[in-house]
């Protein structure tokens, strides 16, 4: 009886070899993925330092005290109705 109790033990088989070889094909599918993952994160983070960059400019990282003060802060400033 080979193995344990139920247990059986698998038979190795060969890898299946592609048209390309059997070593290249994993190795090669990464690259093809690869060219295209690249430029895309590129695009993103500099879309990222676009938006950033564009915030600083328009003033919206000025005041980052005023908005912590302004939810502490308990009068109503919307006027009232008579």
């Amino acid at each position: 009886m080979i193995g344990h109790e139920g247990i059986d033990l698998v038979p190795r088989r060969e890898p299946q070899a592609s048209a390309s070889g059997p070593a290249s094909f994993p190795c090669r599918r990464a690259m093809n993925t690869l060219v295209y993952l690249i430029p895309i994160a590129l695009l993103l983070g500099g879309l990222g330092l676009a938006t950033f960059l564009c915030a600083l400019k328009s003033g919206q990282c000025e005041d980052l005290e005023g908005a912590s003060w302004r939810v502490l802060d308990d009068s109503n400033d919307k006027p009232e109705k008579d």
